[in-house]
């Protein structure tokens, strides 16, 4: 019988992210009320087709970009609005 692992503690946690940008017709939403969490030592990617909102969660989660609502969370510490250099000496950055 196989052994169960233990649950990992969440290590990123992003709730009710929004996030729009201006066009030509008015306004896009990128974002509608995104919920993501990312355990700890896990490796995740996104999948989906252009224009679903991959690159601006992405941006988001690293602080390229400001949500227009909703909140990050980095180990139950809210990061939404630390700038990107605070969040990568909390261990999130990108290459």
């Amino acid at each position: 019988m196989p052994v169960a692992e233990p649950a990992r503690a969440c290590a990123v946690r992003a709730t009710a992210l929004r996030k729009a940008f201006p066009s030509k017709g008015g306004r896009v939403e990128a974002l509608r009320g995104i919920d993501l969490s990312i355990a700890a030592g896990q490796i995740y990617g996104f999948l989906g087709p252009n224009g679903a909102g991959k690159t601006t969660s992405f941006h988001i989660v690293v602080g390229l970009i400001s949500p227009d609502s909703g909140t990050i969370r980095v180990d139950d510490e809210d990061i939404t609005n630390l700038p990107m250099y605070q969040r990568a000496r909390r261990g999130i950055s990108y290459l």
